[in-house]
């Protein structure tokens, strides 16, 4: 539960609003992505598709909100939000192999790691 609270704070990540079978969830980090890296990706939104029960995500570079929407006979904010914590654990333990790539490597890597998140998680 600690570690939790600590990643939350690291993160940033704070829960905006939350009514079964929506939430929204602000990750400032999410802003402060620099212009040419940001892209649309159907892997981005794909990696949080793994979660059980989540069926659309769509997030915002201007806002930094997430939006996920979910069937709330499967999953809920609570399960949503550990797999959100454990989607970033993944991705901040390959950080050694991501950081140094290139821009027109983004989407190749972004592909490959939407791969391992996924294969991680349904461990």
């Amino acid at each position: 539960m600690i570690f939790n609270k600590v990643l939350d704070f690291a993160i940033k990540i704070k829960v905006i609003h939350s009514i079964p079978g929506r939430l929204r969830i602000n990750a400032p980090a999410i802003k402060q992505i620099p212009k040419e890296w940001q892209i649309q990706d159907e892997n981005i939104t794909s990696v949080f598709l793994v979660i059980k029960g989540v069926k659309e995500v769509s997030f915002s570079y201007l806002t930094g909100n997430v939006v996920i929407k979910y069937d709330p006979q499967i999953t809920n904010e609570k399960k949503i939000l550990k797999a959100v914590r454990r989607i970033i654990q993944i991705v901040i333990s390959y950080r050694k192999e991501i950081e140094n790539i290139t821009i027109d490597e983004l989407k190749d890597e972004i592909a490959r790691m939407a791969l391992i998140v996924k294969d991680e998680m349904s461990k």
